[in-house]
């Protein structure tokens, strides 16, 4: 059985009173309430490519399990 082709994207918002941060930042604040659909396939290799940069370091545990990390 094959996976619908939905399965694969993620939504991610950003809106002005958004308070998601990561490291202090708040990276989810916009002008204007929006979202980005992106392919979680996409959003894997991107994430893995940035493996061993630190960048991680700054995530909470509770956001990375929310993003699926860290991965086996």
């Amino acid at each position: 059985m094959s996976t619908p082709a939905l399965a694969d994207l993620r939504v991610f918002e950003a809106h002005p009173e958004s308070r998601f941060s990561i490291g202090g930042v708040l990276t989810r604040v916009s002008p204007f309430p929006s979202f980005q659909v992106l392919s979680h396939s996409l959003l894997t290799s991107a994430s893995d490519s940035l493996r061993g940069s630190g960048d991680d370091d700054r995530f909470s545990p509770e956001t990375l399990r929310a993003l699926g990390l860290p991965r086996q």
